[in-house]
């Protein structure tokens, strides 16, 4: 189905941030000739047109600096854009309506995890933060993942 839809659209090209091999697979099936993305494995190499090797698990610079540099290779110039999040209207008053209920107009929020796909900071410091922030009077919302049971059990 996503073939015949890629097909119906028509695209020039297709830009992953993230490579997917059944999407990649689709693209090249519709006939899409420009498929642009990161090379991170054997499928990357095989199934993209145009391909950039980057190193996130690095974390040498920020997410939002890694997809503008993929940006590059459609020949767009997104450096100094700010990144920004747009979270639709429904999730947006989910979300007010429970730090509301929280009783929450000021807080800090620390994602301790990370779901392994990078290098992250041990769990000890993440910890250390937490309780200098909460001497300070800070309030906190720890989040986790669902791959993050030992991060939910240490908070």
């Amino acid at each position: 189905s996503w073939v015949r839809r890629f097909k119906a659209q028509r695209f020039d090209a297709v830009l992953f941030f993230r490579f997917d091999w059944k999407v990649a697979l689709a693209c090249l099936f519709a006939g899409v000739k420009i498929r642009c993305g990161p090379i991170s494995n054997l499928g990357s190499r095989l199934l993209l047109s145009v391909g950039m090797r980057q190193r996130r698990s690095r974390v040498d610079q920020h997410e939002a600096d890694y997809n503008t540099d993929l940006l590059k290779m459609l020949g767009v110039d997104a450096q100094g854009v700010p990144a920004r999040v747009q979270v639709p209207a429904p999730e947006k008053e989910w979300g007010q309506r429970f730090l509301t209920e929280l009783g929450l107009d000021s807080y800090w929020v620390i994602h301790p995890g990370m779901g392994g796909s990078a290098e992250n900071w041990p769990l000890q410091n993440y910890r250390i933060l937490a309780e200098e922030l909460l001497k300070e009077g800070r309030n906190l919302l720890i989040t986790v993942g669902p791959q993050d049971d030992a991060v939910r059990e240490a908070f």
